[in-house]
């Protein structure tokens, strides 16, 4: 007679080997996401995106402004449509260059580590998923047989309850997320940082407005005239 508590063990097991990896995981992605957010405190560089400037700002008025408080830069005092062009293209490199220190803060290396846990997570779900189903036929298949006393002392083995009960609280219970509300607005402040001067870059350079054209109005030619009419003839 086949023992249903042997069906039941190796279906316990598969589903305790499942729990294992994700409490494992987890837990490592945890302790490095607290790593990152406490170099981020002491290294970090975010600037205050308030006090950048959006390219298209950049014209006569604010380089003639440049050119008084900075004249260690050696601007020219009287500048041509090219050399504000110029400019645009420094502050748009100097901003690209912000962009991509950014992108290595360790605030926003956090935020990818649930990408994952999410990995790990696909790889074991199906099992996870049937978990409530092992559960179930490990009471029901072992509870009527001779076996049973053998097959609670191997789950105990398997350590099934303590790994079940870390899973609960740790990983159900943050709702499945490596980062906390902390950690998260942290990562979303660098990443609305790097969004920002991105925005910055966006617009087009303009053309200064004392070497703008103004339109053209097409000749349209001399408008018809009314006719005048004659003076009336004097009274006989």
């Amino acid at each position: 007679m086949v023992n249903p508590c042997v069906i039941a063990n190796v279906l316990a097991n598969s589903y305790n080997e499942a729990i294992k990896t994700i409490n494992r995981k987890f837990a490592a992605l945890q302790r490095l996401a607290q790593l990152l957010e406490q170099i981020g405190d002491i290294s970090g560089f975010i600037p205050n995106i308030g006090a950048l400037i959006p390219l298209y700002l950049i014209d006569l008025s604010s380089y003639a402004t440049l050119v008084a408080a900075c004249p260690f830069l050696n601007l020219p005092k009287s500048p041509s449509t090219e050399d504000i062009g110029k400019l645009q293209s420094e502050l748009a490199a100097a901003y690209a260059r912000l962009v991509s220190q950014l992108t290595q803060h360790p605030w926003l290396r956090m935020g990818r580590l649930q990408d994952q846990m999410a990995k790990i997570q696909g790889k074991v779900n199906e099992v996870l998923d049937q978990g409530a189903q092992y559960l179930a036929c490990l009471q029901a298949a072992c509870g009527t047989v001779e076996a049973a006393a053998n097959f609670v002392n191997e789950i105990s083995q398997t350590d099934f309850k303590e790994n079940f009960d870390t899973y609960t609280r740790q990983y159900i219970g943050a709702n499945k997320q490596v980062l906390n509300d902390a950690m998260q607005q942290k990562y979303d402040q660098v990443q609305g940082g790097i969004v920002q001067i991105n925005e910055l870059m966006s617009a087009q350079p303009v053309v200064p407005a004392a070497t703008a054209t103004s339109p053209t109005i097409p000749d349209i030619g001399r408008a018809p005239q009314i006719p005048q009419l004659p003076p009336n003839p004097p009274p006989v």
